[in-house]
């Protein structure tokens, strides 16, 4: 059951793979696989960025979320709260009692009037505000709360973006989970036109959400079967439409390397006319 659900994942990671490929040629092309190579927020479906710009774009609404949440609460409170668990850490770091805070006052002046007969007394008197105590704590954690996601957000959107433009980083992910399941050395070259011209930024992005959700054996697994399925017809492919190749010919070599892979001997290859 586990060996047909990688193969089936290998199949369709393959199938995708392939086909979002800009088959057109000239030099806008060119110079928009170029743009898309360098930086991971240009380019789209078709140069391989289409997943991992979505995910960054999320990561940044997430903690622009959080962010624009400390400053609605602070129009609410008062300009001080964008800072308030900064002076709750200050204040503790001064042995000050930090619960004594402006924005949430325990005591006030109170004004009320009695009528006495046909004279009316205005009293001025003390007031214990004991909901404050309550809505003190609430705000601290929601201060904390946000700060801290907000944090955990931006810095995991910097490391997603920096295992994405750094291609020398991606090539290594890939050569050490191809050496768990096989000790044998590959040529640098073959591997880095597999990395950067077969899975790109799209096929590496999925093969470490599956390491980070199901294990690095699952994407092991995976990333092995894809590799089979890069046999000499796909790299030749591969190559060739980075270099934004003309159409008709790349069609043709197209329909030739699904021919040739489905007819190999790997049993990732055979595993295409299995689950079809």
């Amino acid at each position: 059951m586990r060996e047909k659900a990688v193969r089936y994942i290998v199949n369709q990671m393959d199938r995708y793979l392939i086909s979002q490929r800009d088959f057109s040629s000239g030099c806008m092309v060119r110079v928009r696989h170029l743009v898309a190579k360098v930086c991971c927020l240009f380019g789209g479906r078709d140069y391989g960025n289409y997943l991992i710009t979505s995910y960054v774009a999320v990561k940044v609404l997430y903690a622009g979320n959080a962010v624009l949440q400390i400053l609605l609460i602070a129009a609410f409170v008062g300009p001080e709260y964008r800072l308030y668990g900064l002076h709750v850490i200050e204040r503790l770091l001064r042995h000050v009692d930090w619960t004594r805070l402006e924005q949430f006052p325990r005591v006030t002046l109170c004004e009320f009037a009695i009528r006495d007969q046909s004279r009316v007394h205005q009293y001025v008197v003390q007031c214990a505000l004991s909901i404050n105590l309550f809505n003190e704590k609430i705000f601290i954690f929601l201060w904390f709360w946000l700060a801290f996601v907000a944090a955990v957000t931006v810095g995991d959107l910097l490391a997603w973006l920096f295992r994405s433009l750094y291609w020398a980083g991606q090539v290594q992910y890939v050569r050490r989970r191809l050496r768990a399941f096989d000790a044998a050395q590959r040529p640098p070259a073959v591997l880095a036109k597999f990395t950067e011209n077969y899975l790109r930024r799209d096929g590496l992005f999925v093969i470490r959400m599956i390491g980070l959700n199901v294990g690095d054996v699952a994407a092991g697994e995976v990333l092995c079967g894809l590799w089979n399925n890069y046999s000499p017809e796909r790299r030749m492919l591969a190559e060739r439409i980075n270099k934004r190749a003309s159409s008709g010919s790349t069609k043709a070599q197209l329909n030739g390397s699904a021919s040739a892979a489905a007819g190999s001997d790997s049993p990732y290859r055979n595993s295409r006319i299995e689950m079809v």
